[in-house]
Formats: structure tokens, sequence, C-alpha cells
């Protein structure tokens, strides 16, 4: 997608985010670990993985334009970006620690889901960890969400994974449903801001405050689900 606002890794490097993505993940799943961020964007997560000190991490991303941006921001020897999705990983077996993946199994071609999961048991070595967000299937989540009815944006329920994880070593470790009625709120000024004034978000400071301290409560707009490969 194109990059409109000229957006960069750094947009995300805030202390909400940081201590959310710390709270969410163990830093012993990061610290001295190879990571994987699939469907890495910009490179947003790939700098709050760095302040753990993580091995290496690796930025798999479909769009060769956020690749360049994430390699103009990101200077570190121990970050190396890869074209690939994730349906097809350009990684060898067992070779993952961690792999995170952001708000982004729902743009992958529907109905491979499935693909994509086995893809994330092959690249984890045994023990490994796997995060994952995408929008929750909620009456509220869905039917407020604009991208539903203009591309079919999916929203998934924590019964799906049990399905997707089949034949493969995968297990669900973890479930947290998050997000209210600030998260709701920051959704469509992202949507307003971005897409009809060509700018950032209004009131951009305030509004991500309500939304990611909303992260830490019993929600309905988004899932965050965690899984182990089995040993």
């Amino acid at each position: 997608m194109k990059n409109i606002l000229d957006s960069n890794p750094f947009n995300n490097l805030n202390e909400e985010n940081i201590k959310f993505y710390n709270y969410l993940i163990p830093k012993k799943e990061i610290e001295g670990k190879n990571i994987l961020d699939l469907g890495c964007g910009y490179g947003w997560f790939i700098l709050i993985a760095l302040k753990n000190k993580p091995l290496k991490v690796t930025g798999v991303e479909i769009s060769n334009e956020d690749i360049k941006t994430a390699k103009k921001y990101i200077k570190d020897k121990n970050v190396e970006f890869k074209i690939g999705s994730a349906t097809k990983i350009p990684l060898s077996d067992n070779s993952i620690d961690t792999v995170v993946s952001w708000e982004v199994i729902e743009h992958i071609p529907d109905s491979s889901e499935k693909l994509m999961f086995k893809e994330v048991s092959r690249v984890l070595k045994p023990g490994g960890k796997f995060y994952l967000s995408t929008p929750y299937n909620s009456f509220i989540s869905k039917y407020t969400d604009p991208a539903f009815y203009f591309i079919n944006h999916r929203h998934y329920h924590e019964d799906d994974f049990k399905e997707f994880i089949k034949g493969t070593d995968l297990k669900i470790i973890d479930v947290k449903i998050v997000g209210g009625i600030w998260y709701l709120l920051d959704l469509f000024n992202l949507y307003i801001a971005k897409w009809i004034f060509r700018r950032e978000k209004f009131f951009e400071d305030f509004m991500r405050e309500k939304r990611v301290s909303e992260l830490y409560q019993k929600g309905f707009m988004a899932i965050y689900i965690s899984f182990e490969k089995k040993s």
C-alpha cells in the first residue's frame, strides 16, 4: 500500500507502545534470541525489540516499498530484511526463537490462514513462541469497521485459531481480548485523518494514551493470542 503519509518506524516508537509490548512479550523471549517480525511493515516493532537486545531480528514484508522505508531508518547490524509473505516465509526450518505478527493475518489471501500457521510452525524452533494480533470478531468490532464493508476486512474469534493450528506443532498458551470505546474512536480517527484529510491522526498523543490504556483490560476490539511450538 502506498505510503501516503510518508510514515516511518519511529511513528510508533513511544512510551505507551514500548510499555505495552514489553508487557505482552516477556523479555526472555527477545533477549539473545532470533526474532522474526512477520509482516514487519516499516519496522516499528523491530525498534522496540532492539531495546531488549535480541541476537538477530529478521523483518519479512511482502511490500518492497515498506522494506525500503524500514531500511532507510533502521541501521543495525543485527537486523535483516527480506521480501516474502506469511504463507511462504523465506527462512529455514527450526531457525527462529520468537515470531511476532501484528495485524497481518487479516490481510493475507482468504482461506490461507492454515498455510500461514504451517509456515510459522516450520520456521520456529521447538519451544519457540508466536505472538499475533488481529481484529476480534465481536459484533461491535466487525460492524463498526468501515474496512469490513469496503474490502471485507476479516475479524477472528479465538475458536478460529484452534482450527488454524490443527496439523501443526503449535498450541495456544494465552488469549487476550482487548480494546474498548477509545480503541474504537481511535480507529475512526485513523480512517478520517488518513483517508479524508491525508494527515496523521488528530490529537495523536491523547488518543494513543487512551487507546493503549485499554489494552490491559478485557475488551471487544482486538485479539492478542500467543502460541508455543511443542518441544
